[in-house]
């Protein structure tokens, strides 16, 4: 009985400890009111059903307007090298002059004062939505982003997004699925630019189908804000907001 009785204690002080930790995340969350964090590890797998029961030609996303197909991702939706190779060789020969029969993608400058930027945009088109979050970090910030993702760092990763001053737009919302993030090697990718001082663009793409990431190097000279189609056009992408940090 008495072993009973300390057993039982011992479960309620568990229980009280872990109440307290949750909702000492969520307050420290809440203090932040420039942003807006979901944080979800509740989901371990960032891709759908959908994703799973596709064929491997079937377009899961798009990717800086390029398509992105089931068999170009891995097993944790991180888009492999040699189609990242394919899409920085493509936004290295991007066109920012108007077209009325292509699309055309804009640029803008990141005021002088600030050197990381995050940018929200929505892309439709029949039957089809796409979020788009993209991460403009110096070498420094990307390095922090890959130590929050690599040890699950909630509480941190929340701090540093509130650290961005929304410039265009409402209040940006963010999602991390940490457990997706750093088991797809988003960290590694990361890190395999930040080690060498190299700013770095991280590209979350997220459809029906999931949520899939994309990491290039980043010149720090401009931020690209959306596309915009022909008129006339059944897919257009929306600006949601645009946000920067020292």
């Amino acid at each position: 009985m008495y072993k009973n009785r300390l057993l039982k204690k011992a479960l309620t002080l568990l229980l009280c400890l872990l109440t307290l930790f949750h909702n000492a995340t969520v307050i420290k969350a809440e203090e932040f009111n420039n942003v807006e964090a979901i944080i979800d590890t509740t989901n371990a797998d960032n891709l759908t059903e959908e994703f799973y029961n596709a064929s491997e030609d079937t377009i899961v996303c798009y990717m800086d307007g390029v398509a992105i197909c089931k068999e170009d991702v891995d097993e944790n939706g991180m888009i492999k090298q040699e189609v990242m190779d394919v899409i920085n060789i493509r936004n290295g020969l991007s066109i920012s002059t108007f077209s009325t029969s292509t699309p055309v993608k804009n640029y803008k400058s990141i005021p002088s004062k600030y050197n990381n930027a995050i940018v929200s945009t929505t892309i439709t088109a029949p039957r089809y939505e796409q979020k788009n979050t993209i991460y403009y970090l110096t070498a420094q910030k990307g390095a922090v982003f890959a130590s929050n993702l690599e040890v699950g760092a909630a509480a941190s990763l929340i701090a540093m997004a509130a650290g961005f001053i929304p410039y265009v737009g409402p209040v940006i919302t963010i999602t991390f699925t940490f457990s997706s993030l750093y088991t797809s090697s988003v960290a590694s990718q990361v890190r395999s630019l930040t080690n060498y001082t190299k700013k770095v663009r991280i590209n979350q793409a997220s459809s029906g189908y999931g949520t899939f990431y994309g990491v290039s190097e980043w010149t720090g000279l401009s931020i690209e804000t959306h596309t915009t189609y022909p008129s006339g056009s059944l897919t257009t992408e929306t600006l949601n907001n645009v946000q920067y940090s020292k």
